[in-house]
């Protein structure tokens, strides 16, 4: 789908939008400890963070293959943050895979066991 030249114009605030978005995300999973509260949090950012880099792309005119292939890249992202990322009960520490996409099983901070989250 082709830009229109509107959405050329909202490229700068497009870039503020995800840089306000991302200190507000620092700091509120740096000093929040309810962890239901940060993955609730958590998901509305994920699916913020990709409408926002879906704006981009779109701001910058990309081919039509590199739009099916960000939106292919940004679901099986989504997906694997939502599934394999951990909030301890106990101190509200936050557990992002980083070992081989292994999920953590108890709290680095506290030692705390860490359940996945209940489904809905």
């Amino acid at each position: 789908m082709p830009a229109t030249p509107n959405m050329e114009s909202a490229l700068p605030y497009l870039y503020v939008l995800a840089a306000v978005i991302g200190m507000a995300a620092l700091l509120f999973f740096r000093h929040n400890r309810n962890p239901r509260l940060k993955r609730a949090v958590w998901i509305a950012l994920i699916v913020l963070a990709d409408l926002v880099f879906f704006g981009l792309v779109l701001a910058l005119r990309a081919p039509g293959y590199f739009i099916a292939l960000a939106v292919l890249v940004s679901i099986v992202g989504a997906w694997r943050s939502i599934r394999l990322t951990r909030f301890c009960p106990a101190c509200g520490g936050n557990h992002f895979p980083i070992d081989n996409g292994m999920v953590p099983t108890e709290c680095r901070h506290c030692g705390a066991s860490l359940a996945p989250p209940a489904r809905r």
